[in-house]
């Protein structure tokens, strides 16, 4: 259950493990004619005894927790309470509080929201790293509206803007907007982020996507990014240069789903003039009912370094109908790093497991993961899941006459 890390600049009492951990997710909900009610939950914890470690209660994460209101049809109104993400531009916002969603009859939707933020993605404590600003840092307040364009078909548009305070002054203030558009086999997108405080854009994308016939489509996309934290950051006093890439991304899918493949091409550019190209390929193939195979590997160099890499799994339906699974699956990976060199090496990983599957109902797994290279020893990793999906609404529609059958789970 347990799995040591180990570099040549540590001693034996230096060891760091990464112990077990349990998560947890729970949805459910309820339906009438014009109403729902739904609660969502997901929970990791960790049990560290470690001296090295940061404790069960700061390891633990509450990633989300909130209750969903929501009532009418054609303008429904939609509240959210409790800890939860919200995405706004390019960023992602956590924070407990509330988020009020309104679909107007007007092809204009409202969208406000407020509450405090959380340290990382959910964690139970503050943390203490990084508590320089930002909005994923507790201790501070953020509020937002956003309009956005709803009933137009074929089209999607937003508006907003964010602010966060922290210790009583601004930390971030930001109009974020996006947008997408579809004419035919084509569909063109953006989206932006500017800094009301620095007067400057964060970040911003471009692209368009067009699906060329035959079960296959393509993508072409620029992305720009100028790293910017909270306004009492310690990082705004270093010299961030910013990043941009281009991308293009071919996915295809043939023999009515039976085989598929994908590549990816990207061309990354500094600010201080350097490069880095990036090229990623891979394939699923299904090769009976009951057997699929899948393999990537990628390959990048230029900046900071090479990273090369490949890995493999196989599926494979035995018992019962096919509810049994066989999983098996490796991967390989080799990297040299010019600023951080004690992260260069060749990285090695072996993985089985099995899992019985109920269609629609539940699915049980148990994964073992083996490492090994120079910076990895000890056990396997084990990682054991199960779902479960139950709803009173499935079961009574097979009691229901035809012209009540509009229960769903």
């Amino acid at each position: 259950m347990y799995r040591s890390y180990d570099t040549p600049a540590l001693s034996e009492e230096d060891v760091v493990l990464q112990p077990f951990s349990q998560a947890f997710r729970l949805t459910a909900g309820e339906r009438w004619e014009n109403s729902r009610v739904g609660f969502e939950t997901y929970v990791r914890g960790i049990g560290d005894q470690t001296q090295r470690g940061p404790g069960f209660r700061d390891a633990s994460r509450v990633y989300y927790a909130y209750l969903d209101l929501v009532y009418g049809r054609r303008h429904p109104l939609d509240l959210r309470v409790g800890r939860q993400t919200l995405t706004t531009g390019g960023d992602l916002v956590a924070f407990d509080g509330a988020r009020l969603r309104y679909r107007g009859p007007l092809f204009v939707g409202l969208e406000v929201f407020g509450g405090t933020t959380v340290s990382g993605f959910g964690a139970v404590t503050p943390q203490g790293i990084g508590e320089g600003g930002g909005s994923t840092i507790a201790g501070g307040s953020t509020g937002g509206l956003q309009l956005f364009l709803t009933g137009v078909s074929e089209t999607q548009a937003r508006l907003g803007f964010r602010r966060i305070d922290r210790d009583g002054a601004v930390d971030r203030e930001d109009l974020v907007a996006d947008f997408a558009q579809r004419f035919g086999r084509f569909r063109v997108y953006g989206s932006g982020e500017f800094s009301t405080l620095l007067m400057q854009p964060e970040e911003g994308t471009l692209g368009t996507s067009v699906f060329a016939g035959y079960g296959t489509f393509a993508e072409l996309e620029g992305f720009h990014y100028t790293p910017i934290f909270g306004a009492s950051s310690i990082f705004n006093v270093f010299n961030i240069e910013p990043y941009d890439e281009i991308r293009l991304r071919v996915r295809t899918t043939q023999r009515w789903g039976r085989i598929g493949a994908y590549v990816k091409l990207g061309h990354a550019m500094y600010g201080d003039g350097e490069t880095s190209e990036n090229v990623g390929l891979g394939g699923s193939w299904r090769a009976s009912p009951r057997v699929s195979f899948g393999a990537r590997t990628f390959f990048s160099t230029g900046y900071q370094g090479e990273r090369t890499g490949a890995s493999a799994e196989t599926n494979l339906k035995l018992l019962d109908g096919g509810r049994l699974q066989l999983i098996l699956g490796g991967t390989w990976a080799m990297a040299e790093n010019t600023l951080l060199t004690t992260n260069s090496g060749t990285y090695l990983s072996a993985m089985g497991g099995i899992a019985y599957v109920v269609p629609d109902r539940a699915e049980l797994s148990i994964l073992a993961e083996q490492f090994a290279d120079a910076y990895t020893s000890g056990d396997p990793r084990l990682t054991a899941s199960f779902r479960f999906r139950f709803g009173a609404g499935y079961a009574r529609t097979k009691g229901l006459d035809p012209s009540q059958r509009r229960v769903s789970p």
